[in-house]
C-alpha cells in the first residue's frame, strides 16, 4: 500500500477542511495516511485528531507556527527528517506556506518527492512589500524541490506559472464537497435572514468591510434580518453589538451548523481580501442561497460571468452596499442565481477532487 504524509500547520477553516476530506478520501482510495500538524489555531482541529486515529491515520504533533521563526522552524524540520525517515513515506503533500516550507526542506534531505498546496500563497496576501517580496524570493527558491504544486484556483494556478513553475509541474485541482443527489434546499420565501456573514473575523475575510457595510444597510433598512456567524475578534464582536436592528450572533460552529445557517439564509455576503478555493462559496451554492462576493481569488473559477453569483469589487463598502441591495430587491435575480448555482455546483463534488488528487499522487510518488 502506497503511503502519504500530509503536513499543515495551517489547522484553521478551508484549508483544515481541505486536509481531512484528502485525508479520508486518500485513505479510502487505497493509500496509507498519516498527518503532521502543527500547534493548531483552530480549537476544533481536536475532532479531526480524533476522527484521524479512529479511521487509523495516524498524527503528528510538530512545533510549526505560522510566523517566521527561525529556532522553532529548525527544530520542526530536523523532527519531520527523523519522522520521514521512519515512515519511509511514498510521497508527502505539504498545506500552506510554513508546512510548504518545512516539508520541502525535510524532503530534499531524505530524496522524498513533495507535492505542495498553498492555499493562496503567502505573497499574495495583504502584508507588507518587504514580506511580500521575502514570500516571493523563498518560493522561488523552494521550486526545484516541489515536484508538483497542486492549485486549487485559476488565479493559484496562474501565480504559480508567473513565478517560473513550468507547467508539466502544476496542476489545478480544485475543492470539491459532498453534494446529495435527492436535495431540495427550502425556498427562499420561507428563510428566515435576509443576509448572513460566516467566517473569521480577520482581516482575509473583510469582517470590518461588512460591519461598515451593515451600518449603512441598517440605516437604509432597520427591519433588515442580519445573522452573522463568526469569532476571533473582540472588537469585531463589540462593534456588532452596537449595531442596531434585528442582528443574531452565533460563534463559527463546524460544517453541519454552517450549512443548517445557510439554509435559512437568503443572501450570503462574502467580503474576502484574499481567497483560495473558498468552501463557503460551494455550500451556499449547494443549499439555495444567492452569493454576493468579492471577486478575489477562486471566484471566478466557479462564477461564470455573474450567472451563479453576484460578484463586486474588493475592499469596497460602497460595491458591498450596492450589489447585496440589488439582490434584495429582486427577487427574481435571487432565484435565477440559486438556480444556476445549483447546477455549477455539481463540477465541484468532492468525489472529483479525491480522483484528480489520486492520479496526481500516482504520477509523482517515488
Amino acid at each position: 500500500m502506497p503511503r502519504v504524509l500530509q503536513v499543515l500547520e495551517a489547522t484553521i477553516g478551508g484549508t483544515r477542511r481541505h486536509l481531512r476530506e484528502l485525508a479520508f478520501g486518500m485513505q479510502g482510495a487505497g493509500w496509507d495516511v498519516n498527518v503532521a500538524y502543527g500547534l493548531g489555531r483552530d480549537p476544533g482541529f481536536a475532532r479531526d485528531l480524533a476522527r484521524f486515529e479512529l479511521a487509523g491515520i495516524h498524527t503528528h504533533l510538530f512545533p510549526m507556527i505560522r510566523r517566521p521563526a527561525p529556532v522553532v522552524d529548525l527544530a520542526a524540520l530536523n523532527r519531520l527528517t527523523a519522522l520521514l525517515r521512519r515512515l519511509k513515506p511514498d510521497l508527502i503533500h505539504a498545506h500552506s506556506s510554513k508546512a510548504g516550507f518545512i516539508a520541502r526542506m525535510a524532503g530534499r534531505r531524505v530524496a522524498i518527492p513533495v507535492l505542495f498546496t498553498p492555499h493562496v500563497f503567502a505573497f499574495d496576501m495583504r502584508v507588507s512589500p518587504l514580506l511580500l517580496s521575502a514570500y516571493r524570493k523563498v518560493e522561488q527558491k523552494l521550486m526545484p524541490h516541489t515536484a508538483c504544486l497542486i492549485a486549487v484556483s485559476r488565479a493559484e494556478e496562474a501565480a504559480a506559472l508567473a513565478l517560473g513553475y513550468a507547467p508539466g509541474r502544476v496542476r489545478y485541482i480544485p475543492n470539491g464537497i459532498p453534494l446529495s443527489p435527492d436535495y431540495t434546499p427550502p425556498p427562499l420565501a420561507e428563510r428566515r435572514y435576509d443576509l448572513v456573514f460566516i467566517g473569521r473575523f480577520c482581516r482575509q475575510k473583510g469582517i470590518d468591510l461588512m460591519i461598515e457595510a451593515l451600518e449603512v444597510l441598517l440605516k437604509r433598512r432597520p427591519d433588515l434580518r442580519v445573522a452573522v456567524m463568526g469569532s476571533g475578534s473582540r472588537t469585531c464582536e463589540r462593534h456588532l453589538a452596537e449595531l442596531p436592528g434585528w442582528i443574531t450572533r452565533q460563534p463559527f460552529d463546524e460544517a453541519e451548523a454552517v450549512e443548517h445557517l445557510l439554509e435559512q439564509s437568503r443572501v450570503l455576503v462574502m467580503p474576502s481580501r484574499w481567497e483560495g478555493m473558498p468552501y463557503l462559496l460551494l455550500e451556499a451554492m449547494a443549499s439555495g442561497t444567492a452569493v454576493a462576493a468579492a471577486d478575489v481569488g477562486g471566484m471566478t473559477d466557479v462564477v461564470t460571468d455573474g450567472r451563479e453569483a453576484l460578484l463586486f469589487a474588493p475592499e469596497s463598502v460602497p460595491a458591498i452596499c450596492q450589489t447585496v441591495e440589488r439582490l434584495l430587491d429582486d427577487e427574481t435575480l435571487q432565484q435565477r442565481l440559486v438556480d444556476a448555482g445549483l447546477a455549477r455546483v455539481r463540477d465541484f463534488t468532492l468525489e472529483r477532487m479525491i480522483e484528480t488528487t489520486r492520479a496526481c499522487y500516482e504520477e509523482f510518488r517515488q
